[in-house]
């Protein structure tokens, strides 16, 4: 038997998501409580021949510990993806820069030999 497929799960059981503020930028929070290894049914067929009941939950489907996530809005993901573009560049430029440095240093090192 095959297993469901779980973001079908994730929507059946959008109950379990709560919404939790909005900060200054726009961006909701939110709080899911769905179980992330059953997906919030609290078993599966295929955990039939050890019990089917999810171990994570304890099958109910709820998960102890929710999972924060965000939304953000899209002027403010944008903003977000420019600082990292800028950041992975500056990255970039400082490793570039400190190989031509090691390499200036074995090519002086080889003139002096």
């Amino acid at each position: 038997m095959l297993s469901p497929d779980l973001a079908q799960v994730y929507k059946m059981n959008d109950k379990k998501r709560v919404y939790i503020r909005t900060d200054r930028n726009g961006t909701k929070y939110f709080a899911d409580y769905t179980c992330k290894r059953c997906g919030g049914q609290g078993g599966l067929p295929q955990w039939i021949y050890t019990g089917y009941t999810c171990y994570e939950c304890g099958g109910t489907g709820v998960a102890a510990k929710p999972e924060i996530f965000k939304e953000y809005t899209p002027e403010y993901a944008a903003k977000l993806e420019e600082r990292r573009s800028k950041a992975r560049e500056k990255k970039r430029l400082e490793r570039i820069d400190r190989r031509f440095i090691r390499i200036m240093a074995l090519a002086q090192r080889e003139r002096s030999m």
